[in-house]
């Protein structure tokens, strides 16, 4: 359909486009609370008026029982396992390409943007790794998983599900044995090219940070994409992100989801497109000469910094055309490789029209947020507030190892 003339003005880039973001509003909101966000945005819709809205959206919220909450953590926990799982397999099948055992080169090339105590660790964990192991880049997850994690919060806040409860459940694993079983199984029907360093960069649990500048707010979305795949012969071949999906979640993208979608691709056009044409492949003379090989990398160094991408959203819908041919989008089972590609028809970005609605829709939802920042921010607490789970130790030198469950090895 054509554009309103709200649409109109809402894209037209005038003075007040131009002007410093300082002097602009703006509103910092993750993926998780957008979803939080559109719900509350139906429900004030729907609304006979703003009072009644307003009456209803002050109501205290019932809160989850303490098995909810628990059932909602060992989720947690069963997703993070698996996904870092994933993650470990992807690269020690990549260093088999090499004919070598995984690094902590390979560490910081796949887990970009981290601080330097991450990779400190991460190759300690290496080190204790199991070569002799039938399944090495399982002794390594077990490692990871027993050895590297931190369950004290540094925030001391007094959690609904005590660490030690989350440690319980963390260190006996929610992953059954047949999913890992499944999970190794379908590795080897993955596509060949993306396992293969000398043929794609792939990068996990990237982080970014998007400013969509709109004419009168700001938006800042902080995200993390779990995977990144960039192919040698780019842009011939798209960029592809990948959302992993475990179980149920697997399906045909909400409305929500097609938001959260378009976030994750509008984070790689401003964050990742303009460095994609700038990655080392292959075999370097130093490399041939020491019989080392190393997986690809951005060439420069400051390119392996993150920087916060900002985009004007008129911008962003005249090259709408670029974007779909250069940036693709897949939910993936991790366990089972099964996957939906979300292609720009199914998630409405397919012409400068629908960009357009979906645009003007995140700019009403951030201009509803800061109308009423004040009501609605307490709501926009997560669930994970109720427990914290563990984050990577930043040394192993002094940790106590706790033995391995047997019938996890």
């Amino acid at each position: 359909m054509p554009k309103t003339n709200e649409q109109d003005s809402l894209f037209e880039i005038d003075s007040l486009q131009e002007e410093s973001e300082e002097k602009i509003t703006g509103n910092r909101l993750s993926p998780s609370q957008l979803e939080k966000l559109i719900l509350i945005h139906e429900m004030y819709e729907k609304s006979d008026n703003e009072l009644s809205f307003l009456s209803e959206i002050i109501k205290p919220e019932k809160q989850p029982t303490k098995e909810e909450i628990l059932k909602n953590a060992k989720w947690s926990i069963y997703g993070t396992q698996i996904h870092n799982l994933m993650y470990f397999a992807q690269i020690f099948k990549r260093a088999e390409v090499f004919n070598r055992k995984p690094k902590e080169t390979d560490i910081r090339n796949t887990f970009v943007y981290r601080d330097e105590p991450f990779y400190k660790t991460m190759a300690q964990l290496l080190s204790l790794t199991d070569y002799n192991s039938s399944n090495q880049s399982l002794s390594f997850w077990n490692e990871w998983r027993m050895k590297g994690q931190d369950f004290n919060p540094k925030d001391h806040s007094p959690y609904i599900i005590k660490p030690a409860e989350i440690q319980e459940i963390w260190e006996n694993s929610p992953v059954p044995l047949n999913h890992i079983s499944e999970l190794y199984k379908h590795m080897g029907q993955e596509d060949e090219k993306k396992l293969n360093p000398s043929e794609t960069l792939l990068i996990n649990e990237v982080t970014t940070i998007t400013n969509i500048y709109f004419p009168n707010s700001n938006l800042q979305v902080p995200s993390v994409i779990d995977e990144i795949q960039i192919p040698k012969n780019f842009p011939k071949e798209p960029i592809h992100i990948v959302d992993y999906k475990t179980g149920g979640q697997l399906k045909e993208p909400s409305i929500t989801e097609k938001k959260q979608a378009l976030l994750m691709i509008i984070a790689v056009y401003t964050n990742i497109l303009n460095k994609a044409e700038d990655i080392t492949f292959g075999t370097n003379d130093w490399e041939l000469a020491h019989n080392t090989y190393e997986f690809p990398t951005f060439r420069k160094r400051s390119l392996r910094v993150l920087q916060t991408g900002s985009v004007y959203a008129e911008d962003f819908i005249k090259h709408i055309d670029i974007i779909n041919d250069c940036i693709a989008f897949s939910y993936v089972d991790p366990i089972t490789q099964r996957h939906i590609d979300l292609t720009p028809k199914k998630l409405g970005i397919q012409t400068e029209t629908e960009i357009t609605d979906s645009l003007c829709y995140l700019h009403s939802l951030n201009d509803f947020y800061s109308k009423h920042k004040k009501i609605l921010r307490p709501k926009m607490k997560s669930r994970n507030s109720f427990y914290h789970l563990p984050t990577l130790l930043k040394d192993l030198t002094h940790t106590q190892l706790h033995p391995y469950q047997p019938d996890l090895i």
